[in-house]
């Protein structure tokens, strides 16, 4: 398709080609997880972009000139690392949908919604009316039900999802 010639017969050059497709995208990973929106509208610093044009210079220059056999490579040629380039800017672009989808599933929004449509969860307020309804005299005495920090007695062993539910609903 773009003129190279297949590397199925020899086992050398397949292993140059993957070392160069391997070298491109791992490096180019840094340029996605450290971004927090699109990795190519955000600009990476001169540093960080110049160590990744010249490790790229020297990975594409080790898979068209090397032949080391102790390694089991030898050159691909220089077609092949124009393709192996194109692929890896292919696959570069989908890695940030799947950043914003792995950064929205780990959020915990994901959960809450797929749990929303599962099953009614109980309200804060839901919760503690419960809790106060089941306790007894003693126990409201000794109790402030606006505090969740408060020791109170036989509520605070029984009730803990009660308290967890009024933080959560505080924002602490």
């Amino acid at each position: 398709m773009f003129g190279v010639r297949p590397l199925s017969q020899r086992p050398e050059q397949i292993m140059a080609a993957l070392y160069l497709q391997v070298s491109i995208s791992g490096q180019a990973l840094i340029f996605v997880t450290r971004s927090r929106s699109w990795s190519y509208v955000e600009s990476p610093g001169l540093l960080l972009l110049g160590a990744f044009v010249i490790a790229q210079l020297v990975a594409t220059l080790i898979a068209v000139y090397a032949n080391w056999s102790f390694a089991r490579i030898e050159g691909a040629d220089w077609g092949w690392a124009g393709v192996i380039c194109l692929y890896s800017l292919a696959m570069y672009i989908p890695l940030d949908l799947l950043k914003f989808l792995i950064r929205y599933v780990l959020s915990g929004k994901a959960w809450l919604k797929f749990l929303g449509n599962k099953a009614k969860m109980a309200t804060a307020t839901q919760v503690v009316q419960a809790a106060k309804r089941n306790m007894t005299d003693e126990t409201k005495l000794n109790c402030d039900l606006r505090n969740p920090f408060v020791i109170c007695g036989l509520w605070r062993r029984r009730n803990w999802s009660a308290r967890s539910a009024l933080r959560f609903k505080s924002g602490d």
